[in-house]
């Protein structure tokens, strides 16, 4: 949508607020005694306003003729000339300027202001635009503005929260409304800048892209607008209008925010509680429980599914209705009961017996309750019918096993953990003479005759927990009759779910048992839930109804004389048989056994045996205690292709899983998943064998910050999660980014149990972000480049240009000028020109430099000789100033610079030191080690005039090009510095100045050292690889070399010495220990220091490296945070002398 301008008025065509604003805005326009016309970049004139009319002006050119004039050929105003100032338009340069007593169409004459600007689109000139106001009445309008526009901007304030108008570059024009404290905003504080910038981060990048998109479609646009200030979150409703010009260009931008930050809040919340409200049904819904709610007056409010089935009414017919007479359960005065109830306890339970369809009694437990609001009435229905009878059941059935253990004739106590009896049945107490308070808390061991422990231990903690245990153990009464008994111990849980035992004495005395079921005891094997059997040659001599219906038969009676294996599926009859064989005769086989089972109406399922076995009259027989296994087997069938399916989806991923967990008080590791070989190089097997192998490949720059991370996690007691991004070196010695997340679990106390990882590669987009970085500060950089050149080309090559054309342009035309004035104007013409030949020489090589054009070959040189060549260079201008020049630089130090561009920084500066000193003045030059151990830091010193605090920070920048005269009057182009810093800067060093005004100028700056190499001696290529990726990593200032023996690196080393040398110990040419010895003997200036890294060294060996001056001699594969540590320390020391 698009507004476009007409002669003498503005076409409205937005709806709404935005066409009332632009009619008001119209309105001002029309009536404020402004004349406005514009004309096109030709000079065609393309609008006048009606105000030119009202004015009286132009009256001698016809209104609508004029359009298309050219405005620099057509004067406008009789008897005023305006040319050479709309000339000033065309170069750029807006006038104002007073025309007086203009004479008007009715004969007045009035003062006019006329005011031209030029108008440009993208730094292109595109027309202009002239004002015409009229002096007199100029005073009243404002004023008559300055209300309209406090109207309107008042309307804004009340229409909108916030309200913005930018112009086409977004810069802002006019803002308000009162959301913007909320903001912290003002509109003083935005006016002029850029919106976009105003609320940065995602919000910025929202608005930058809908701004773009209205840019194209010309259309406004409508959108949501998030905005975060002071950890508070606002939502506005946005809106841009745009503006164009007739020609379709972009002028203004109208920005309506409105703030709906309560409306979202409450519209989440509310989202919140459907969605709440909506779990809570499902759960509901999938319960077979019954549910509906009652209003105080009992009548049903809500009325589920479950209730429509259970008590066969429709929803239709139970809503609405008193639930007591619906339901025929109670009447009113019962109801008014249970809200009595309600109000001293939270729940009231009653249980109702309803008959369902087919007339079968149900008993169902309800549960009354409060709902929150206490207006209503929760009733939840629960069947338990199943439960009722399972408690009456269980009831008589321990009522009848206690009549049965009490009367009795077999002999049986119970036990608890201790071995203290606290039951014993009457048979029990009668036989063996004690009376029941007497026999409560002996200790059964006590009833044991002591001959026994002489061979034989009785400890209750080694019997099995699961099975039973039988003894033959010899008794002795209160009397001191001895008993031989044989006691069977049944495990037992008690109520408090200590483990106790039941003893049951059989065999009591020396009599015979008359048949095997009296020997067995069948009134043990009924009172068991467990399935209980006896087995002997192969068929079952008893079993307990429990093991009849584990297999389907009712009772146990009608195992009796069965074959064992009938009892087995096909698949394990083989394996079952087997299994009883080696039991039968005495064989090692295992206590427990599983088989797949067969019912009584074949179909199958898995159980579980637990064997015991004795042998009575040379018989063996086995005990069988069976439980049905099947829904334990589906689980851990479950659970296997659960972690099946785990399993192949971490192995198919690139991150990788790992889990620690304690033992022994240590942290050990449990799995790594494949992918880590992925990630690391290193395999799973080779993290679970080292627990520290992770640690151990972090890069050693990051080791601290991990360790840090790790050591809060596990000194908090309540954190349980941390993310942590940091380097590893791979086991190829590349570094890889990785980013790693922790979840812990912990006990109680707060001590960690277990540790749960992911790690993930993270390296390209590390990689991406470096890139992303370089490439915005490379295209800053060159924007500043292209700011500077520019503003070098307009102003600076200026100035001498004017002064050569003016001279010579007086040297042409002036006829009177005397011989020595016409001198004295070609000096001034020489000089203007060399200081123009001087910035553009500067100009060159500094834009050289800009572009990388500039040839740079960095070699190895002494710094005295270099810097004693510039001091001659310079010596004769000293001399002429009676300045004096010292150096105290030594001849053992050496730079890696070029020479061409490092002379030209110390004649610069020797230069620029001799022109601002006086005769009398000294200039030194000095050197000493800098901060950084590649670089030295050199020192130009002079006592001459100094520096202004205030021109410091101008000296090296050429967007400011600061120059003044010398003490003699010597002149320069201002670049010189600027060079001077370039050319340190592509060195990688620094320049800076320390001056007092009046007392003279320290320039420092650092240049580096003659080696930046690192050179690695190693006849193993892969060892040469990789160990130059991990130097390439922890030294990234240094460059590496590599040789394949002694010999070669002996070579390199005479021809160029590096910085450090890392050799092996064992090479076909010229191992290590010569390769040390030939350094020794050669004398080298500036000999490298040397570290030893070898697969195989022995002490003897060590000794004679120490010997040699060698400090550190490693053992591959080396510690890399030892590693690390010597190999700055070497470098420190080639540099400093010492560590």
């Amino acid at each position: 949508m698009r507004a476009k301008l007409t002669e003498g008025r503005v076409r409205p065509v937005y709806s709404g607020l935005l066409a009332f604003m632009l009619e008001k805005t119209n309105k001002i326009i029309e009536q404020a005694p402004i004349g406005i016309i514009t004309f096109s970049k030709t000079g065609e004139i393309d609008y006048v306003n009606q105000n030119v009319r009202k004015l009286g002006l132009l009256y001698h050119l016809e209104i609508p003729a004029i359009f298309g004039e050219n405005i620099f050929t057509t004067e406008l105003f009789p008897n005023i000339s305006i040319q050479a100032d709309l000339q000033q338009l065309l170069e750029g340069l807006p006038f104002e300027k007073e025309l007086n007593h203009i004479i008007t169409s009715d004969g007045r004459q009035i003062d006019l202001i006329l005011k031209g600007s030029p108008i440009y689109e993208k730094d292109k000139f595109i027309g202009g635009l002239l004002l015409l106001e009229d002096i007199k009445i100029l005073k009243e309008t404002k004023d008559k503005l300055e209300l309209k526009a406090d109207y309107i901007e008042k309307a804004f304030h009340k229409i909108n929260d916030v309200f913005i108008v930018t112009n086409s570059k977004l810069e802002i024009q006019f803002a308000g409304g009162s959301a913007l404290k909320n903001l912290n905003l003002t509109d003083r504080q935005i006016n002029g800048k850029n919106i976009v910038d105003l609320f940065g981060g995602d919000a910025g990048s929202l608005l930058s892209n809908k701004i773009e998109t209205v840019r194209i479609n010309e259309e406004p646009a409508k959108f949501i607008f998030e905005v975060k200030q002071d950890k508070t979150i606002y939502c506005f409703n946005c809106n841009i209008e745009p503006v164009f010009s007739k020609r379709g260009v972009l002028q203004l931008l109208f920005f309506f925010f409105n703030n709906i930050t309560t409306e979202v809040e409450e519209k989440k919340k509310l989202t919140r509680k459907i969605d709440e409200l909506n779990y809570y049904k499902s759960i509901v819904n999938n319960l077979s429980n019954a549910l509906f709610v009652l209003d105080n007056k009992g009548n049903i409010t809500y009325w589920d599914e479950q209730s429509e089935k259970l008590f066969g009414l429709k929803k239709s017919e139970a809503l609405g209705t008193f639930f007591g007479s619906t339901l025929e359960l109670f009447d009113k005065r019962f109801f008014e009961n249970i809200k009595n109830d309600l109000k001293k306890e939270k729940i009231w339970k009653v249980n109702l017996n309803i008959f369902g369809k087919e007339h079968a009694k149900e008993i169902f437990e309800a549960k009354f309750s409060y709902a929150d609001n206490k207006n209503s009435i929760i009733v939840m229905c629960t069947n338990v019918t199943r439960k009722v009878k399972e408690e009456l059941e269980l009831k008589s059935f321990v009522e009848e096993f206690k009549k049965i253990v009490a009367n009795t004739d077999e002999l049986i106590c119970k036990i608890n953990n201790k071995g203290e009896i606290f039951f014993a049945n009457q048979t029990f107490l009668e036989r063996l003479g004690y009376l029941k308070e007497e026999i409560d808390g002996k200790d059964f061991k006590a009833l044991i005759a002591p001959d026994y422990f002489e061979h034989n231990i009785f400890d209750l903690k080694a019997f099995d927990k699961l099975t039973s245990t039988m003894l033959e153990l010899p008794l002795i009464t209160k009397t001191g009759t001895r008993l031989n008994a044989k006691a069977i111990f049944i495990p037992d849980n008690g109520k408090n779910g200590e483990l106790n035992f039941i003893c049951y004495l059989s065999h009591v005395i020396k009599e015979e048992p008359k048949d095997e079921n009296e020997l067995l005891y069948p009134s043990l094997f009924t009172a068991s839930i467990d399935g209980i059997a006896v087995e002997s040659d192969g068929r079952v001599l008893l079993a307990n109804d429990s093991f009849a219906k584990i297999f389907g038969y009712d009772k146990g009676e009608k195992l009796a004389g069965k074959d064992l294996l009938d009892l087995v599926s096909n698949d394990d009859i083989l394996k079952v048989a087997e299994y009883f064989r080696l039991k039968e005769h005495g064989k090692n086989a295992p206590d427990r056994f599983e088989f797949l089972g067969k019912k009584r109406d074949n179909s199958h399922f898995y159980t579980e045996l637990a064997i015991s076995s004795f042998e009575q009259n040379d018989r063996n027989f086995i005990v069988m205690v069976t439980r049905d296994i099947t829904e334990r087997k589906r689980a851990q069938k479950a659970i296997r292709e659960s972690e099946e399916k785990y399993r192949n989806i971490t192995e198919n991923i690139d991150d990788f899983l790992y889990t620690f967990e304690r033992s022994d008080n240590i942290m050990r590791p449990l799995f790594y998943t494949a992918a880590v070989e992925k990630i690391t190089g290193y395999s799973a097997a080779d993290f679970l064998g080292d627990s520290k192998l992770f640690l151990k490949i972090v890069h050693p720059d990051d080791f601290h910050f991990v360790k840090k991370k790790l050591s809060n996690l596990m000194k908090s007691q309540t954190q349980n999660s941390s993310e942590m991004d940091f380097r590893i070196i791979n086991k190829q010695g590349n570094i890889v980014w990785v980013r790693n997340k922790v979840n812990v679990i912990r006990n109680a106390s707060g001590q960690i149990q277990r540790v749960y990882g992911l790690v993930s590669d993270i390296t390209l987009n590390k990689r991406a972000e470096e890139e992303l970085k370089r490439s915005t500060e490379n295209l800053m950089k060159l924007n500043e480049t292209k700011d500077r050149f520019i503003s070098i080309v307009s102003h600076d090559l200026r100035t001498p240009f004017s002064s050569i054309l003016g001279f010579t342009d007086l040297l042409a035309n002036d006829q009177d000028l005397t011989p020595e004035e016409r001198k004295q104007y070609v000096r001034y013409i020489q000089d203007s020109s060399k200081s123009m030949l001087a910035l553009v020489n500067s100009l060159l090589d500094w834009t050289r430099l800009q572009t990388g054009r500039v040839k740079f070959e960095p070699e190895r040189l002494e710094a005295q000789s270099l810097i004693e060549k510039s001091i001659n260079s310079v010596r004769g201008a000293a001399l002429q100033k009676g300045v004096e020049i010292y150096s105290t630089i030594s001849k053992d130090n050496f730079i890696f610079v070029d020479r061409s561009l490092i002379s030209q920084v110390f004649n610069n500066l020797l230069s620029n030191a001799i022109k601002f000193s006086s005769s009398g003045d000294k200039i030194i030059l000095s050197v000493k080690r800098a901060a950084s151990l590649r670089f030295l830091e050199f020192s130009v010193k002079d006592t001459g005039q100094g520096i202004k605090e205030e021109n410091i920070e101008k000296l090296f920048r050429v967007d400011t090009k600061f120059t003044t005269e010398g003490t003699a009057g010597e002149k320069g182009s201002g670049l010189g510095l600027s060079l001077v810093k370039e050319i340190i800067e592509k060195h990688g060093g620094i320049i800076w100045v320390e001056s007092e005004y009046g007392k003279g100028s320290n320039f420092k700056f650092t240049l580096p050292i003659a080696s930046a190499t690192i050179l690695i001696v190693d006849d193993n290529k892969t060892d040469r690889l990789l160990y130059s990726k991990i130097l390439k990593n922890i030294t990234p200032d240094y460059t590496i070399d590599v040789a394949s023996n002694g010999e070669e690196a002996l070579e390199k080393i005479r021809t160029s010495p590096p910085a450090l040398v890392i050799t092996d110990h064992t090479m076909p040419e010229m191992g290590g220990y010569e390769l040390v010895k030939e350094l020794v003997k050669a004398g080298i200036l500036g000999k490298p220091p040397v570290i030893i890294l070898s697969s195989r060294i022995d002490r003897t060996s060590i000794q004679e490296y120490n010997d040699l001056g060698v400090e550190f001699v490693f053992q591959k594969p080396v510690n890399l945070r030892s590693f690390k540590q010597a190999v700055e320390k070497s470098l420190r020391k080639a540099l400093t002398g010492s560590y």
